[in-house]
Parts: C-alpha cells; sequence; structure tokens
C-alpha cells in the first residue's frame, strides 16, 4: 500500500516552504520530491544550528560574523549548491561578510549579488562585502578593486565598510614563488 502524504500539514513545516523541485534525480513520485526537500533541509539546518552554537560560546561584547557566497543558498529544481549556506538563516550574527566575487565583465552581478543580501539582511547590524582582483587591473573578467568599490558606494552609500581577498587566490603561482627562501 501506498503512503498518503498529506495536502497541506498543520502549520507548514520550514522545509516545506523551500522553492518547489519539480525534477530531481532518481524523482518519481511527489513523495519523492517532499522528502528530497526534506533532506535538503535538515542539512542546511545543521549548518544553522553550527553557527548559533558557536556564537553562543562567544562572549557577548565580541561582536560574530559570517562569511558566505551570495549564491549558497540557492536550491533549484534540479539540485542544491553543494556550499550548502543559508546565510539568509544566520540570524544570530553581529555582521554578514558575504563574498563578492562573481565577475562578469563589470560590476553588475557584485552588485545584483550585494542586493541580495542587503534584502534578507533584517535584524543584521553590519555588512561587510569581500571584493576580490587587483587595483588599476581587470583581471579573468573582474573589474579593478577600485571600480568595484566606487560602484558599490555608489549604490549603497550607506554601506559602512569593504574588505578584500587575499592576492594568493587570484594569483597562486606568485604566491608560491613570494613565499620561498633563497
Amino acid at each position: 500500500a501506498k503512503a498518503k502524504v498529506p495536502a497541506k500539514l498543520k502549520g507548514n513545516p520550514k522545509w516545506w516552504d523551500l522553492p518547489p523541485s519539480k525534477a530531481m534525480p532518481g524523482a518519481k513520485t511527489n513523495l519523492n520530491q517532499q522528502l528530497w526537500q526534506l533532506v535538503i533541509a535538515h542539512a542546511q539546518q545543521g549548518v544553522v544550528e553550527f553557527l548559533d552554537r558557536a556564537i553562543a560560546a562567544v562572549p557577548k561584547d565580541i561582536p560574530t560574523s559570517a562569511v558566505f557566497f551570495p549564491k549558497a543558498n540557492l536550491v533549484s529544481a534540479q539540485a542544491v549548491d553543494p556550499r550548502l549556506q543559508p546565510w539568509h538563516r544566520f540570524k544570530q550574527v553581529y555582521e554578514w561578510t558575504p563574498m563578492l566575487y562573481s565577475a562578469c565583465g563589470n560590476t553588475d552581478c557584485i552588485l545584483e549579488d550585494l542586493t541580495a543580501v542587503i534584502k534578507q539582511s533584517e535584524g543584521i547590524s553590519s555588512i561587510c562585502p569581500v571584493i576580490a582582483g587587483y587595483w588599476g587591473q581587470t583581471l579573468n573578467d573582474r573589474p579593478p578593486l577600485e571600480v568595484q568599490l566606487k560602484s558599490i558606494y555608489q549604490a549603497f552609500p550607506k554601506l559602512q565598510c569593504t574588505s578584500t581577498f587575499a592576492y594568493s587566490w587570484l594569483d597562486p603561482e606568485l604566491d608560491r614563488k613570494r613565499r620561498i627562501c633563497r
């Protein structure tokens, strides 16, 4: 006999609100889709609980931060981002630190990512995005740092900080060479 799944559960559980999955790997029934959503929600909840427990161990007078990729919380009809960072649920931290590493030849994708983060930031005291690149130089379809900064602060003048990621990420060979002592 087939198990009957209620059309609507009383007080919809959190996993119910994930984007509907139209076609997942191996899905044969609606029940399989619902189970897939439950598995993903459970995995995401583990990340949130881990972060919340870590924050609880920090003295209240020390601000906490969570670093994440803006698109790492997405669940699509076919898959889940393997980074599994449900940052939109990181509400116990003082500061969100989104890594704005998108590269599209201009700053549109960076601003799109930051806009998505800001729209979800209710209750978060500070947002300090991290950008990547070089000053005065376009690299791998990524505008120079000064262009990124200008764009970010024009779009979000109330933003109080930004940060840059280590250049070793952008040029690992040069980083290896500079670490060698001769």
